[in-house]
């Protein structure tokens, strides 16, 4: 799925810690920007894979940012 959308992410950006393994999730720690990963469909391939991080502020929309739906079994 890396390289259809930008996927929004629950995690605040912000810089990891040597331990850690995911995002921080306060936003106390990581300013006022929510994760995005994987790529677009406007990015570059080099872009486009699941380690790729970026960010953009909670209200921000546009055509290459979504989420992707998850149903608990």
């Amino acid at each position: 799925m890396s390289g259809n959308i930008w996927e929004w992410c629950q995690d605040w950006y912000g810089a990891y810690d040597a331990a850690a393994q995911t995002g921080p999730r306060d936003a106390k720690l990581g300013g006022n920007n929510r994760m995005l990963r994987g790529g677009g469909w406007n990015s570059a391939a080099t872009r486009c894979r699941v380690a790729r991080r970026d960010f953009d502020p909670p209200g921000y929309r546009y055509n290459y940012d979504g989420f992707r739906v998850v149903v608990p079994q």
